[in-house]
């Protein structure tokens, strides 16, 4: 048996009526996913703090480190569109720490939470840190030296402008 077949329905009006059906049952097909819990994983910045006085870092580390997170589904949107304007980052706090040391990254933000830094206005859970495990610090010694910068004027402009006076306040050396 055939049913039949009413060709009006896609005349050209209907089309858009058509599309914003579509549309709006896709934005409420979204709105009721996004009210689900998900997890997701970022790249979080990693930031070092309180390094000793006198120290500094030996090798660079890491910038960043992907962070599983829990959260709604427009949560997790909104901390995915939205982390690179606001001050998401884990923070390694060196205090104590004289020559090296390794962080193993799970063990150090689960004892410590408050190291880790989501803005106000994100409802967002900490889970784990995926990767690297572990950051291995190494710490040397801060090596100051001053260098002799010499002044070479070979024409009148130049010697000129560093006559007797202004030569006075300009250094002779440099700290580096």
């Amino acid at each position: 048996m055939k049913l039949p077949v009413n060709k009006h329905i896609w005349k050209k009006g209907h089309l858009r009526l058509w599309a914003g059906a579509f549309f709006f049952a896709l934005l409420l097909w979204f709105l009721v996913v996004s009210e689900r819990e998900y997890i997701h994983s970022f790249d979080i910045p990693i930031e070092v703090r309180n390094i000793a006085q006198g120290k500094t870092l030996s090798a660079e580390i890491v910038p960043t480190a992907e962070v599983r997170f829990r959260g709604t589904g427009r949560a997790l949107l909104q901390s995915m569109m939205l982390k690179s304007l606001y001050n998401f980052k884990l923070v390694l706090d060196m205090e104590g720490i004289e020559t090296e040391y390794v962080f193993v990254l799970n063990n150090y933000y689960e004892e410590h939470l408050d190291k880790i830094i989501i803005p106000d206005g994100f409802d967002i859970q900490y889970i784990s840190i995926v990767k690297p495990d572990s950051i291995h610090i190494a710490l040397d010694d801060n090596a100051k030296r001053s260098v002799p910068v010499p002044y070479q004027c070979v024409d009148k402009t130049c010697t000129r402008l560093y006559s007797s006076r202004a030569e006075n306040l300009l250094p002779k050396k440099y700290r580096t």
